[in-house]
């Protein structure tokens, strides 16, 4: 009695067996290939200044949490339309308070400290709310001159005194205000000029005790081209420039700085190394950044 099948059968079950196997590590090797092709997310810089600020947080269907590129949001018609922004790894979209269903949504407005690198923010801290970590501006306290022997005059402008701030070029027939500000709870108007002497001549008139002129660092002309190339860093905020320079969603406006200085200014989320090196060739001084997300402890 033979057990079992004839030599020929026997050979033809190796044969299927054999193929069997080669399918299932096939098989698995896809599966295993399919894992690999997703990138792993990258480790967490270690060094860098740590950031932190009150942002808007959103995910979009199955797509990454991200901080929005675009702070500004009218919620009052909808959710955010959260175009761009740097992915938020180590906050999940369960997190996220707020959602929609068309489109699929989820958002809040969290305090988020981490750090930044090549497109992620490593969050290593959040909540809904924080301290405030905007760095101290000019609060346009002090005037930069020195007072007059009588001493400032702090009352608000007329509007006659005003308006010789607007005629200016009529009364003097030159162009010398690069920008003005008032200072010391809006009584002392501050000038930056490129001519202080003939400003202070033509203004002191109108505006006793209560006119400041500091002579301008930088020209009407080179204030206004620098605001131009602000206002042209600001892209769709999805776009690949969006993200080499922080996020920019406002500026080219003009500013003066504590001493009188006349500034012009740009909005990002954050301050990336590309917009540093970027602006380190521009005129010192001039470019005033307000960013979102700033180093913190700096306020």
């Amino acid at each position: 009695m033979t057990f079992g099948a004839s030599p020929p059968y026997n050979a033809g079950m190796k044969a299927a067996l054999i193929a069997l196997l080669a399918a299932i590590a096939v098989a698995a090797a896809g599966c295993g290939g399919s894992r690999s092709s997703v990138p792993p997310t990258p480790p967490a810089p270690l060094h860098g200044p740590r950031l932190a600020g009150q942002v808007l947080v959103a995910a979009v269907g199955s797509g990454p949490v991200r901080i929005c590129g675009s702070q500004a949001s009218n919620l009052m018609f909808g959710p955010p339309a959260c175009l761009g922004g740097p992915r938020a790894l180590g906050i999940a979209p369960a997190a996220l308070k707020n959602r929609a269903s068309k489109p699929s949504e989820r958002w809040d407005y969290l305090y988020v400290v981490g750090r930044y690198r090549a497109g992620n923010f490593y969050v290593t801290s959040s909540s809904r709310h924080g301290p405030s970590n905007q760095p101290v501006g000019s609060s346009f306290d002090k005037v930069p001159c020195v007072a007059p022997p009588d001493g400032w005059r702090v009352s608000a402008p007329t509007q006659s005194q005003r308006g010789t701030v607007e005629h200016y070029s009529k009364l003097s027939h030159h162009h010398d205000l690069v920008d003005i500000a008032y200072f010391d709870h809006g009584a002392i108007l501050t000038v930056a000029s490129s001519n202080p002497a003939r400003t202070r001549a033509v203004l002191g008139r109108y505006w006793p005790r209560q006119l400041c002129v500091v002579k301008a660092g930088y020209s009407r002309s080179l204030l206004i081209r620098e605001g131009k190339k602000m206002v042209a860093l600001m892209k769709q905020p999805s776009s690949a420039s969006a993200a080499t320079f922080g996020w920019p969603t406002g500026g080219g406006g003009t500013t003066v700085s504590g001493l009188g200085q006349p500034m012009t200014n740009l909005e990002v989320l954050l301050v990336t190394p590309q917009l540093r090196a970027y602006l380190r060739k521009q005129p010192p001084g001039l470019v005033q950044i307000q960013a979102v997300l700033n180093p913190l402890g700096r306020a």
